[in-house]
């Protein structure tokens, strides 16, 4: 705790400060033919204060932005090579300039007075924005995901970590809600798993929002925080899209398009695709049974898995106005996946002094996994501006089969041993709500606004597996079983925003009962659970300078154990490292804060943010010994104490030159745990760091270059340790046809070095884990347009009122 302190501390002494409030004014400077000219020193003097100056310089599109205290200003136009411009502007209100137009050297300077109105203004997004609690990663401005998945997408993200199956992490905590368009989906994966994201393309994404500290708006569900993938939705007149198609090594071939038809009565937004691709890993894995530090039993693997995997989706939407005052929004989702799967694992075992054996399992896998979601909407207007009802209603369906074949074959001869599994699971996950927002409540405050909601939210999910010995023609009964899990969660909030001077802060109350029912056909076994819970939420933004801003935000979250944690049956491919749930686990809570800042220093930009987790009944994957055989280990999850966690997390963007931007992210966080599980001490304290640097360079006649360095530091406590790792990506990207088309190279991972290796060290016994989280690829990718150019593609959205500050939907 001290040293979250410290760190707030020096944040707050840095950046605190006190300033008048600001308007944002908005323009370009281009040439007599509208070609934007880049560079240009932009200077504005206050009028009645002519200490005040602000000094600005143009993108290469020739724009600029200006934060100025509302009053009257010189606005100085300096190319060098051309005569200065000067004009004169009041400043009353966030606003957009005319295009100022800088003529030959024959030409003398003009000057005008505007009277300033509210203009909207093209330009381009940023890659990523910071906002209060939230951090919004814009996909389609990102050569780097060209061609990918939007599991390598996520992997771009600030404080966001993704394995090698598709599981997310938000800084360090693996409980994340992942949600499509603010709802659940079935094509993210099954319970709370995102294993799905490894099969949708990235180029159906318009942006990610990650919510580190969500508002009483959000489920409470998701201790680490909530990310929302926003899907493409174009909204231009006419008919625009775009069709995308590449491959690469390994080996992959996509083909994407998203098409807008959009008229005055309704706008509609489709999308479709197809990937193939053969993903490759490999695992390295030692385990040793010691006895006074000496080894009794030592086992050694070697595995390997090749994936040759086909996705088909499809998505649909419309938008649709009754009247001036009523809207309806229905949307469509379907996934397809088939997959054939192959897996070889090669044993050691040897008992010094004794006996040593080997052997090898195959196992061949047949995948075939459906996703439907359907949802619907209906806004209602009242004549009062900002006052509105939203009801919604959504459901999402999944089936997932998996059959495979598993053979051991012991050297010299073979067993015979054959066995066959069976997996054959559906979930249904359903939703309905009303939202009702007020903006303005006088017998309060003028400017105070009312938000409130209900909703009821049902997740059922029947997974029937089982284990056949076809030697025997028995079932292996401890791994055979069909389990219903039923959970229902019924929940309202209620939320207040007021502004008040250079503050903004909004709190709220979020109530939620849990009733879950978990029941085994097999074994005659119900488990019931029912539980209340009160989830308060504060944030709070304060503009304290023309380019200073301080946030703070606190939320209660809650970790729902979902099925596959509960279900004490689970897969056989490896029988050496076998899962097994806890019906006895209990939900975990997490009291979240965080303190953040956005300034800028000259050219850069950089948005610090001091975070602090308190997690009670914390839980972990527990891996222990079997008590019969020493080199078998189980995987349970335990409620094991208590967790808390820290660090400090700074994102800096520095733009070099106009044609050349930097990103740098970097995290250092550390934990104090006190847990334990029987005999064994998980307590323990650590720190560790991670760094992510982007570098962006705009290159002549339409070329562009994006490297970027992960590197992720090592960590560890008192029985785990796990190494270091990095990876380098590079993209060149060209564009064509005037901005209609690009083509793009693409390569990830390029000196193969994203290896994720732990070792875990007891008394008892000692385990070393080397495995391959992604391998080198490559991709060509062709991009064409049609409705729209390449810069056309990058306007900006209108910009967001302040009561979407926690990004609630």
């Amino acid at each position: 705790m001290k040293k979250l302190l410290t760190l707030l501390m020096v944040v707050l002494n840095f950046f605190f400060g006190f300033g008048q409030e600001k308007s944002q004014v908005k323009g370009k400077v281009q040439d007599p033919n509208g070609v934007g000219i880049e560079l240009v020193e932009v200077i504005a003097r206050s009028s009645s204060n002519k200490e005040v100056e602000v000094v600005e310089y143009t993108l290469e599109t020739g724009e600029f932005e200006l934060s100025l205290e509302n009053g009257t200003y010189d606005l100085t136009f300096d190319n060098t090579l051309d005569p200065k411009k000067s004009i004169q502007i009041i400043v009353e209100q966030n606003t957009t300039l005319p295009p100022v137009v800088l003529e030959s050297a024959t030409n003398t300077p003009k000057r005008d007075e505007l009277k300033i109105s509210d203009i909207n203004l093209v330009a381009r997004k940023k890659l990523i924005t910071q906002e209060v609690g939230k951090t919004v990663y814009n996909v389609a401005q990102d050569p780097l995901t060209k061609g990918k998945t939007v599991a390598d997408a996520l992997g771009n993200v600030p404080s966001v970590g993704v394995d090698a199956d598709g599981s997310v992490t938000l800084r360090g905590s693996s409980n994340v809600k992942v949600l499509i368009n603010g709802k659940p989906s079935s094509m993210v994966g099954v319970g709370n798993a995102t294993s799905g994201l490894s099969s949708l393309p990235a180029d159906m994404v318009e942006s990610v929002e990650v919510i580190t500290s969500a508002s009483a708006k959000y489920d409470a569900d998701g201790e680490g925080g909530v990310i929302n993938i926003v899907l493409k939705k174009n909204n231009k007149e006419g008919i625009n899209g775009s069709v995308e198609a590449g491959g690469g090594y390994q080996p992959k071939a996509f083909v994407n398009t998203q098409l807008g038809v959009n008229t005055k009565a309704a706008n509609w937004n489709f999308g479709a695709g197809f990937r193939h691709e053969e993903p490759l890993l490999g695992v390295r894995y030692t385990a040793q049974a010691l006895d006074q530090g000496q080894i009794t039993e030592k086992l050694s693997q070697n595995s390997t898995r090749l994936k040759n995997r086909n996705t088909l989706y499809a998505t649909a939407g419309v938008d649709f106005s009754i009247d001036t005052l009523n809207t309806v929004n229905f949307t469509l989702g379907m996934k397809n996946l088939w997959a054939n799967n192959y897996r070889d694992i090669h044993f050691s075992s040897e008992t010094p002094g004794v006996s040593t054996s080997s052997w090898m399992r195959n196992e061949a896998e047949d995948e075939d996994n459906n996703a439907i979601d359907f949802g619907l909407s209906l806004t209602h207007l009242t004549q009062k501006k900002g006052e509105k009802i939203t009801f919604s209603a959504n459901s999402a369906f999944m089936n997932a089969q998996l059959n495979s074949d598993i053979t051991e074959t012991v050297s010299p001869r073979s067993t015979g041993e054959a066995i066959y599994t069976s997996s054959d699971e559906k979930q249904y996950n359903g939703q309905v709500s009303v939202d009702y927002i007020n903006p303005q409540l006088p017998f309060i405050s003028k400017t105070f606004k009312l938000e409130t909601g209900a909703k009821y939210d049902q997740m059922l999910n029947n997974t029937d597996f089982s284990v056949l010995n076809l030697a025997t023609n028995a079932y292996l009964s401890d791994f055979t079983n069909d389990v219903i899990y039923d959970q229902k969660v019924a929940s309202g909030y209620v939320m207040g925003t007021e502004t008040f001077g250079k503050w903004t802060t909004s709190g709220g109350l979020r109530v939620e009962n849990t009733d879950i029912d978990l029941s085994y056909q097999n074994s005659d076994t119900n488990i019931h659970k029912n539980y209340t819970n009160f989830f308060p939420s504060l944030q709070a933004l304060y503009n304290q300078s023309d380019k200073t801003q301080l946030r703070f935000a606190y939320s209660k979250r809650i970790n729902r154990p979902f099925a596959r944690f509960l279900s004490p049956f689970n897969s056989y491919s490896d029988n050496k490292n076998i899962f097994v749930g806890n019906p006895d686990l209990d939900p975990t809570y997490t009291h979240s804060f965080e303190v953040g800042a956005q300034t800028k220093i000259g050219k850069a930009t950089l948005s610090p943010v001091v975070f602090y987790r308190n997690t009670q009944d914390f839980i972990s994957v527990i891996y222990l010994p079997d008590s019969v055989d020493p080199t078998v280990f189980v995987a349970t999850p335990r409620n094991i104490g208590v967790n808390q966690s820290y660090g400090l997390e700074n994102t800096i963007n520095f733009p070099l030159t106009s044609k050349w931007n930097t990103i740098t992210t970097f995290t250092v966080f550390g934990y104090s745990r006190d847990a334990s599980y029987l005999n064994f001490d998980f307590s323990g304290n650590g720190i560790s760091a991670n760094l992510t640097h982007r570098s962006n360079l705009k290159l002549p006649n339409g070329w562009d270059l994006t490297a970027r360095y992960m590197f992720n530091g090592p960590d560890r406590d008192n029985t785990n340790q796990r190494k270091s790792f990095s990876s380098f990506d590079l993209a060149v990207n060209k564009e064509l046809l005037n901005g209609k088309a690009s083509i793009g190279l693409n390569a990830q991972n390029i000196f193969n070095t994203m290896y994720r290796s732990f070792e875990v060290t007891t008394p008892t016994f000692y385990r070393d884990v080397h495995m391959q989280m992604k391998n080198r690829q490559i991709d060509l990718v062709f991009v064409y347009r049609f409705g729209q150019t390449s810069k056309q593609k990058n306007q900006a959205p209108k910009k967001p009122a302040m009561e979407d500050m926690d990004g609630g939907f």
